[in-house]
């Protein structure tokens, strides 16, 4: 399994506890020379066994468990702020294979808001790999074949409501919101799917912001869409979303007895929401970490889980989900909150995610010693003045970023013949646009630059 892969520096954060004096539990970025996943707890152990005589920051702790683990590659593209677990990788090689940095008390807060609601982690959570060589593949990964897909006996007010019998209650089927905008042509992979599928938008938006909507699938446990939905190779490039997808967090599951357009009308009363001012906003509630941290509302919460008596929403992360259901029957028929304070909310979910664009973009050119914060100034320039111009997919955007970071600020305004500026003030649909402004950025000198 091993043969062609080299060490590397991997992050992650660690869980430790002191020695008997001092059992308080700490937590920590910690960075490890390994060659995968699975080296490096064996990896940091044994490192911490070795230094009974004092490491500094290592003698008397005890590993408890770590997450978050990935190669620094990765690290610098989820984490790109973080600049001192970077610091911590550089310092790993052959000769010195462990890194730990500083340490703080593990004072995680609970993520329930209210007693009602059940919110459950369960963890090494391992995604399904090329299967090479196995027939038939497997579609869902065992450590999610129950939460995904197993039946769940009715509740007595299941019961009642669906007629009075068991066998008048329909079966708990299970769905996925699709984010358009981390699935490029997630249309058309919905279409040979085969499988029941509706956009959560409608009207004008649904036609206007297709390619970044949410979109609503019934899953099949057999169907080849669910295999490759929770799927993650990492041997294939990242964006190849016909093999693969767990890695890019594309959206939320929903385990429900309800029709697909019954949860279609519930879901769209949540798509847009005001703020305290009146303004209207598009609420991404399918955005994994978007939703945990807005359960702490607990209108919100109420309101979204009110489809279903047995209802549940997963959200799930890099090697972990979070299940999400109620405990009780009292929140049924709650309404859908009418206002929401946006402004944190939006200014902190855009600056996450321009700092993991600015850092898959210094990522993705390491020979050139990119600086992270000038090229998040520009990225976060560049999104805004693309978003602008009618650009909408977040690859369209990665690419168009990074030759702002390349050829300067306002580069499209640069081009001799005015081409690019007209081709971004043009009236044609998103995708064209972006094909033909990539068509002409090929033609232009390779002169036309300027490195940050």
């Amino acid at each position: 399994m091993d043969e062609g892969m080299t060490n590397e520096p991997w992050l992650g954060r660690c869980h430790f506890i002191g020695n008997a004096t001092n059992p308080e539990p700490l937590i920590g970025v910690t960075a490890v020379w390994v060659r995968h996943r699975d080296g490096f707890d064996d990896t940091l152990r044994s490192h911490l066994a070795s230094q009974d005589d004092g490491e500094t920051g290592a003698a008397g702790l005890r590993l408890l468990w770590a997450e978050d683990v990935m190669p620094a590659t990765d690290w610098m593209i989820r984490h790109a702020r973080e600049k001192e677990a970077l610091e911590l990788a550089r310092r790993v090689h052959e000769g010195h294979v462990v890194e730990i940095g500083p340490l703080s008390s593990d004072g995680k807060p609970s993520l329930g808001p209210t007693e009602w609601l059940e919110i459950k982690e369960i963890k090494d959570i391992q995604p399904l790999d090329g299967q090479f060589g196995v027939s038939p593949k497997k579609t869902v990964p065992d450590a999610l074949v129950a939460p995904l897909f197993e039946e769940l006996e009715p509740t007595e007010a299941e019961i009642s409501s669906y007629g009075g019998t068991k066998e008048d209650v329909p079966p708990l089927k299970t769905y996925v919101i699709i984010d358009a905008a981390k699935v490029p042509d997630a249309k058309g992979l919905m279409e040979r799917s085969g499988l029941p599928w509706r956009c959560l938008f409608k009207g004008n938006a649904a036609r206007e912001l297709s390619d970044v909507a949410p979109y609503l699938v019934e899953l099949d446990v057999a169907a080849d869409f669910t295999r490759v939905l929770l799927t993650h190779n990492p041997m294939l490039p990242a964006d190849l979303v016909t093999a693969h997808l767990w890695h890019r967090k594309s959206g939320i599951f929903v385990r429900s007895r309800s029709d697909i357009d019954t949860l279609v009308a519930h879901f769209r009363r949540f798509t847009r929401m005001q703020d305290e001012t009146g303004k209207w906003y598009y609420f991404r509630f399918w955005e994994p970490e978007y939703l945990l941290k807005q359960l702490e509302n607990d209108d919100l919460a109420k309101g979204l889980l009110s489809f279903d008596d047995q209802g549940i929403v997963i959200c799930p992360g890099d090697s972990s989900i979070h299940m999400i259901r109620k405990t009780g029957h009292d929140v049924i028929g709650s309404r859908a909150p009418t206002k929401l304070d946006f402004n944190a909310i939006e200014l902190d979910l855009r600056g996450k995610w321009l700092d993991r664009i600015a850092g898959k973009i210094v990522a993705t050119f390491p020979d050139q010693s990119l600086n992270f914060e000038k090229v998040r100034s520009r990225t976060e320039a560049s999104v805004n003045r693309m978003q602008g111009y009618g650009y909408k997919s977040e690859n369209h955007l990665i690419i168009l970023a990074s030759w702002e970071v390349f050829y300067g600020e306002n580069f499209e305004t640069k081009d001799p013949d005015g081409k690019l500026e007209e081709i971004c003030r043009s009236s044609l649909p998103a995708i064209k646009k972006f094909n033909s402004f990539r068509k002409r950025m090929e033609n232009l000198s390779p002169e036309f630059s300027e490195t940050v």
